[in-house]
């Protein structure tokens, strides 16, 4: 392809950047280290010249987690320097104590090995977490772990309602923090697409 689709982009996200890569590299003749290194750095200058406000809600729901004395943790196959510039230009980092990427897990999302292995860091059985997930691969590998899964459908792509999930919401302050504290989740019904 001569150019780069939403569709070609758009089975990625969430996923594994390395499977990323050797695509790019197959499909574009672009060396894979050289992608790399200039997205790499093109993000966290982006990032830098923040601040950048989080998704609206995001930052009421993690102060929520931390008032209730809760665990919260990112699970991200982001590469580790995106996490971080991310987590610095939206204010989190000291909200957010365990950030788990990629590059710890053999698997990337689909597989459940990085909520599994999160899970086991926090603590945590799998069953007992609420994993918030944009992403198809990301509500795939949530689900294949066990956990409650609430897919947000605000970020940049916003898939339909991934299988398995327990509830969706449009935006994070859809999200019911009494879910916080044992309420059923249960979905805010969103149109059929």
């Amino acid at each position: 392809p001569a150019e780069l689709t939403i569709e070609d982009y758009e089975r990625f996200v969430g996923g594994s950047f390395e499977d990323y890569t050797d695509w790019i590299e197959a499909t574009y003749r672009v060396p894979k280290a050289d992608f790399r290194a200039r997205y790499t750095e093109t993000i966290v200058d982006l990032l830098r010249f923040g601040p950048s406000p989080a998704m609206p809600g995001a930052d009421a729901i993690v102060r929520a987690v931390h008032r209730r004395g809760l665990r919260v943790a990112v699970a991200s196959m982001s590469e580790p320097p995106w996490v971080t510039a991310t987590l610095r230009a939206t204010g989190l980092t000291d909200l957010i104590p365990l950030v788990v990427t990629g590059v710890e897990v053999e698997h990337a999302k689909p597989h459940p090995e990085i909520y599994l292995h999160t899970a086991a860091l926090l603590g945590v059985d799998p069953a007992a977490c609420i994993a918030v997930e944009d992403s198809v691969n990301g509500t795939a590998s949530a689900v294949a772990a066990g956990m409650i899964v609430v897919q947000t459908r605000q970020g940049f792509l916003a898939p339909p309602r991934q299988p398995g999930v327990h509830a969706v919401i449009e935006s994070w302050a859809q999200f019911d923090l009494r879910w916080l504290e044992g309420r059923p989740v249960e979905g805010i019904p969103t149109s059929p697409e």
